[in-house]
């Protein structure tokens, strides 16, 4: 007799929640559902006979998106069994035919008898909320990307620099700096136009990327033809072996440089400087020093690497 009372009640009080299309249900202090409106029952395409008198953990409510199971301690249902208290929060049911859906969920204590669960559909909502994040972080990606080459752009390099030698001091790592500049690249873009000096551009960056691949690593173009990378916990001898290897596969390229008063090819210089554990000077000095390197390797004929270790 209690129990009809009990679901002429939800009935009454539900009938709003229907006509806006949310769904209802009731469960027992056991976890047993007592009660479901016509709403709950079409979004999870059951009828009330499959639902009514059975635990809804088994039938509805027992898989994360990510497909493992509610523990009792996760469920805002059993929660408020437990304690009474109101919850609200954001949940995964599936349908009949398998399908999750995301759902809004509304726990309340209901007459010391169980509780009532009001949830509304939010797929819409969540897939609205998936597409602005993925815009958003397209974003933020574009923000520190270098359109041409998809290297990290100037302001990337600017602002996490320093973090990364600040991190490198901290942890008293080896560190290293290196600036690279494509030799006699005015003329070549006089001579091929500057299509083909984007290309150039391109062919560049993908040797850069591919030979400096640590997830750890920055390279970044730093400004027209001239690229930058940042690599700590390297040494010294790895650091030369890597820029060697790096000037090889460019000469290996083969990108006709008519105009070059050194090569027939696409040649590029570079300015390493070295930082052993311990080193004393700031990042803004060493990039200087890297950049000054450079400048020695476009002097003593470019087409090689200066190294500087301090």
């Amino acid at each position: 007799m209690k129990q009809v009372k009990i679901n002429e009640i939800l009935v009454r009080n539900t009938l709003m929640l229907e006509a806006i299309g949310e769904g209802v249900y009731g469960v027992d202090k056991n976890g047993v559902c007592f009660f479901i409106n016509q709403s709950a029952l079409e979004m999870l395409e059951f009828n009330k006979e499959e639902i009514l008198y059975k635990q809804q953990h088994d039938i509805f409510h027992y898989s994360k998106f990510d497909k493992s199971r509610y523990l009792e301690g996760e469920c805002p249902i059993y929660s408020t069994l437990k304690d009474g208290k109101k919850r609200v929060s954001q949940e995964c049911f599936i349908t009949k035919s398998g399908k999750l859906f995301p759902v809004s969920l509304n726990v309340a204590p209901f007459n010391d008898n169980g509780v009532v669960v009001v949830f509304k559909d939010i797929t819409k909502e969540v897939e609205i909320l998936d597409k602005l994040n993925k815009r958003n972080r397209e974003l933020d990606k574009r923000a520190i990307t270098d359109g041409l080459t998809g290297l990290y752009n100037r302001r990337y390099f600017d602002e996490n620099y320093e973090k990364e030698f600040s991190r490198a001091v901290r942890g008293h790592l080896d560190f290293a700096i290196g600036i690279c500049d494509i030799d006699y690249f005015k003329a070549y873009n006089d001579t091929y136009g500057h299509q083909m000096g984007d290309e150039v551009i391109r062919a560049v960056a993908d040797i850069l990327k591919q030979n400096f691949s640590r997830q750890i690593d920055i390279v970044a173009r730093y400004g027209g033809e001239e690229f930058v990378f940042v690599l700590s916990l390297i040494s010294k001898n790895d650091m030369l072996r890597l820029t060697q290897k790096v000037k090889e596969n460019i000469e290996c390229l083969r990108l006709v440089h008519e105009k070059s008063e050194i090569s027939k090819y696409v040649t590029v210089s570079f300015g390493l400087v070295c930082v052993s554990v311990g080193g004393i000077y700031s990042s803004e000095e060493l990039l200087k020093m890297a950049d000054k390197a450079l400048y020695e390797s476009k002097n003593m004929g470019r087409n090689r690497i200066t190294l500087k270790e301090v």
